[in-house]
């Protein structure tokens, strides 16, 4: 009686774990409004950067800190599944975010090498227009 019982209580566990993530459009516009927010302030700090008010070390660090963060935002995206009415909006995200890490990503190394290439920002710039575009047709 003792394993029944503790089988049927580790099913439920498992069960309750398993719950997929359903992201709708309030959500969705959330998670734009923070990659855009995100592209942003790529863009500002490689203008820092570009004027020279920034040391190596403190560019490598925050540039890191920013990649990072992108990375993260991209893989919760991933976690989640849209609502029908958004399905076209939340893959259209995805391939930005996925975007936005990668172009940070190739920064963090760049940066860790002491270059910090000025075309870049308008890399960040477009990812930002992009993820601007999908925020307003939610």
């Amino acid at each position: 009686m003792r394993t029944l019982i503790a089988t049927l209580a580790f099913a439920i566990l498992l069960s309750g774990c398993s719950r997929q993530k359903i992201i709708g459009p309030r959500d969705l516009c959330s998670q734009l409004t923070a990659a855009i927010s995100l592209a942003s302030e790529t863009e500002t700090f490689l203008d820092y950067v570009a004027q020279h008010r920034s040391t190596g070390n403190f560019a490598a660090g925050h540039i890191a800190y920013l990649s990072q963060t992108a990375a993260d935002a991209a893989k919760d995206l991933h976690h989640f599944t849209p609502t029908y009415s958004i399905e076209q909006q939340v893959t259209q995200s995805r391939q930005q975010l996925d975007a936005l890490a990668s172009q940070l990503a190739a920064l963090q190394r760049q940066a860790a090498r002491g270059e910090t290439p000025a075309a870049a920002k308008d890399h960040f710039a477009q990812l930002r227009h992009s993820l601007e575009q999908i925020k307003a047709g939610l």
